[in-house]
C-alpha cells in the first residue's frame, strides 16, 4: 500500500524484467543445487524434455521508507507496534505449468501469492525486491522437491513469519 505511493513519487522503481529473470535464475539453481534431483536442466527444448512455464502474476514492492518509520516504531514504542507493517509489505504471486512438448498439454499447474514474512528486524525490509527475492528462492526449492516427492505425500508451507534477519 504505501509502496504504491514511493512508486508514484519516485522513491522505488518497478522491476518486473529483472524480477522475472531472477525467477527463473532461482528455478535454475535449485535444481543445481539438489542432492538428488529427479530431472536434470537442458538448455534447449527437445521432443522428450519437460517445460516449466512460469508467470508473474502479481508484483508489489515492500515500502522500504514505511518499513523504516515501522522499525523505528517497534524499537522506540514495542514490538506490538509492527502489526502496522500490513501496510508496508509487499506481495508475490505467480502461475507455472509443466508442459509435456509432444502434446503441448499441461499435466502439473500450480499457483501460489506471498507477502512479505513477518519478521522483528530484517534486511529485507529495507529492500523495495528483498522479501520478493527470499521467496522466489522459496518457491523454487518448493518446486524442485515437489518433483521427487512420491504421490500423495504432502509438502511442508512456507511460515509467515522468520527470524532470518537476511
Amino acid at each position: 500500500m504505501l509502496a504504491s505511493l514511493e512508486i508514484s513519487r519516485g522513491g522505488v522503481q518497478r522491476q518486473e524484467a529483472d524480477v522475472a529473470r531472477r525467477l527463473n535464475e532461482e528455478f535454475v539453481l535449485a535444481f543445481r543445487r539438489s542432492p538428488r534431483p529427479m530431472y536434470q536442466l537442458v538448455s534447449q527444448p527437445s521432443a522428450d524434455a519437460l517445460i516449466l512455464q512460469l508467470a508473474i502474476i502479481e508484483l508489489n514492492p515492500t515500502s522500504p521508507k514505511g518499513n523504516a518509520v515501522m522499525t523505528m516504531m517497534k524499537l522506540a514504542v514495542s514490538p506490538v507496534a509492527g502489526l502496522a507493517s500490513f501496510f508496508t509489505k509487499g506481495t508475490m504471486a505467480i502461475e507455472g505449468k509443466v508442459i509435456e512438448p509432444s502434446s503441448g498439454r499441461a499435466f502439473f499447474q500450480f499457483a501460489d501469492k506471498e507477502a512479505d514474512r513477518l519478521t522483528f528486524l530484517s534486511t529485507r525490509d529495507f529492500q523495495p525486491y528483498g522479501h520478493a527475492v527470499y521467496t522466489m528462492r522459496e518457491w523454487a526449492v518448493q518446486f524442485e522437491e515437489v518433483t521427487r516427492t512420491a504421490p500423495g505425500q504432502k509438502m511442508k508451507d512456507s511460515s509467515f513469519m522468520t527470524l532470518m534477519p537476511y
